[in-house]
C-alpha cells in the first residue's frame, strides 16, 4: 500500500491564513455587536428610569389625599391614582392596568396604583426595568389605628368600595401585610405611628436613604 502524500503550496498557506483573518474578524464584529447591543439596552433602561414611582398602596394609606393636594400644581412632579375600580375585571384587566400605570410613568407621573396581589405580581415581572416601583403599607402594630382610619373613612364616604375595604381589613389585616412583606416586590415602606400623617415624606425619606447607601 503506497503512502499518501501530500504537496502544499503558497497558495495554499496564503488561504489558509485569509481564512484564520476572515474569522477573527467575524468574532470581533460578532462580540463588538454584542456589546454595543448591551450598551443600548442599558442606555435603554437609563432613559425608562424616570425617578417617578408607580407606588402600590395598601388601603387606607392616603392615597387620594396626596393627589388631591398635589393634582394640577405645576411645582410638583404630580400624582395619579389610578382607581382599578373603574376596570372591568375580565381576564387582561391586570394587564391593561398596569401597562396603562406604566405608561403614566414614562409621560412624568407619580401612579398610585391598587395591592391587588395580581397586580403586584405583574409590576415584580417589570422592575428590571421599571426600578421605582414600591409599596407602601403599615406595620402590623398599626392595626387598631389603620381599623380606625378606614371606619373613619367609611362614615364620611359610605361607598361600596369604602366598605369592602374595611370588611376585609377587619379580617384579614395581618395575612395582608404578610403577603406584602414577602412578595418580590423590592421597595418596601412600612407606615408607622412616625410617619402615618405625611405619606410623601415617608416616601421622600425612604429614596434619600435608599440612594445614600
Amino acid at each position: 500500500m503506497k503512502a499518501m502524500s501530500f504537496s502544499i503550496t503558497v497558495w495554499d498557506l496564503v488561504r489558509l491564513e485569509l481564512r484564520v483573518l476572515v474569522l477573527g474578524a467575524i468574532l470581533l464584529v460578532s462580540n463588538w455587536m454584542k456589546n454595543t447591543i448591551k450598551l443600548q439596552r442599558i442606555e435603554s433602561t437609563k432613559h425608562i428610569r424616570s425617578n417617578k414611582m408607580i407606588i402600590i398602596g395598601f388601603p387606607g394609606i392616603g392615597k387620594s389625599s396626596v393627589t388631591r393636594a398635589y393634582d394640577g400644581d405645576t411645582n410638583t412632579t404630580g400624582y395619579i391614582d389610578l382607581e382599578s375600580s373603574n376596570f372591568v375585571k375580565d381576564d387582561n384587566w391586570v394587564k391593561e392596568y398596569c401597562d396603562l400605570a406604566l405608561d403614566l410613568n414614562l409621560q412624568g407621573y407619580n401612579v398610585f396604583v391598587s395591592s391587588h396581589k395580581a397586580v403586584r405580581e405583574y409590576l415584580a415581572e417589570r422592575q428590571g426595568v421599571f426600578s421605582d416601583i414600591m409599596e407602601v403599607f403599615p406595620s402590623k402594630e398599626m392595626r387598631t389605628e389603620w381599623l380606625n382610619r378606614l371606619e373613619s373613612r367609611y362614615i364620611k364616604c359610605k361607598t361600596a368600595k369604602n366598605e369592602r375595604a374595611l370588611s376585609y381589613m377587619r379580617n384579614n389585616f395581618d395575612d395582608a401585610i404578610d403577603e406584602m412583606e414577602h412578595d418580590a416586590i423590592v421597595h418596601k415602606i412600612r407606615i408607622t405611628e412616625k410617619n402615618m400623617n405625611d405619606l410623601r415624606q415617608a416616601m421622600i425619606d425612604y429614596w434619600n436613604k435608599w440612594y445614600t447607601k
